[in-house]
């Protein structure tokens, strides 16, 4: 057996969809790879003259529900994601099981069995989502996250009247975190004095990093039941909170630059144009 290689450590060099021996691993616990047409074990050896076969894992369920898709090639794909849907998680009515209803199959010599998303968004929060179609697009697209070259840009209806512009600081899990932010526009409300749209720009982005640090410095974020004050949450409206922008290069052609931008939802200014009717005509 001396310079034969076992399947699990073959496979790493075969099939471009693992990018990593931990990938192998699990494909072979999920029963996809077949040896000369039958379920096979990593531990075996390969020897000359074997069929190797990767087979497709289809989701067990599809949630059929339409999302709206700004951009997608064989690689990478980015859609809108509704307010009050999870990215992903135990229960059905996800992103992550809708994606093979609303993205077409992957082409790319490692395509993903599905789309998958590569990085979260809370539920509340709805907004641009970046998606990987083959599995190099996924492994680039995190590094890209993690070395904080995907620039993100929200757009948050706050509490209260912060200065024109500024940054805010404070550690969010443990870890170093800042935000930079523009106030856009302010109108009068009775129930918070003033409400502010800001556009912010998080540097180092941690869970609910942006909600910690508006609520924070005292501009809790319209509708933010967890870190909001008491009578700003709204039924049936949610979150103020939408990432509106996104710029990176792209995974596998790095010389393209991905520039992306939607409208600031509706529900927002329709927020922002009541809160000043209802101040004109009990104050005025």
């Amino acid at each position: 057996m001396q310079g034969q290689l076992r399947l699990v450590d073959y496979m790493c060099g075969i099939f471009p969809q693992f990018a990593s021996r931990k990938g192998v691993k699990k494909a072979f616990k999920n029963g996809r790879i077949y040896l000369n047409g039958s379920p096979v074990e990593g531990i075996r050896y390969a020897r000359v003259g074997d069929m190797i076969s990767l087979i497709r894992l289809l989701p067990e369920r599809v949630y059929q529900r339409n999302l709206q898709i700004v951009f997608e090639d064989d690689y990478l794909a980015v859609i809108i994601k509704p307010a009050g849907l999870s990215v992903s998680g135990n229960t059905f009515q996800t992103i992550a099981r809708a994606l093979p209803y609303n993205l077409l199959p992957g082409v790319a010599i490692d395509a993903l069995d599905n789309p998958i998303p590569v990085h979260r968004l809370d539920a509340q929060t709805s907004g641009l989502l970046v998606l990987a179609k083959s599995s190099v697009a996924a492994t680039i697209l995190g590094r890209l996250f993690e070395s904080r070259q995907i620039y993100k840009t929200y757009m948050a209806l706050v509490a209260g009247t912060p200065p024109d512009r500024g940054e805010f600081h404070a550690d969010v899990e443990g870890r170093n975190a800042s935000t930079t932010y523009e106030k856009v526009s302010s109108v009068r409300s009775l129930q918070n004095g003033t409400l502010s749209l800001l556009r912010l720009t998080p540097r180092a982005e941690r869970t609910h990093q942006l909600r910690i640090h508006l609520a924070l410095a005292g501009h809790p974020i319209l509708g933010d039941s967890l870190y909001g004050k008491k009578g700003n949450v709204l039924t049936g409206k949610g979150l103020f909170l939408c990432a509106v922008g996104l710029m990176f290069a792209h995974p596998v052609f790095p010389e393209r630059e991905i520039k992306l931008e939607i409208p600031l939802p509706r529900k927002f200014t329709s927020r922002m144009e009541k809160e000043e009717r209802r101040w004109r005509k009990y104050r005025e």
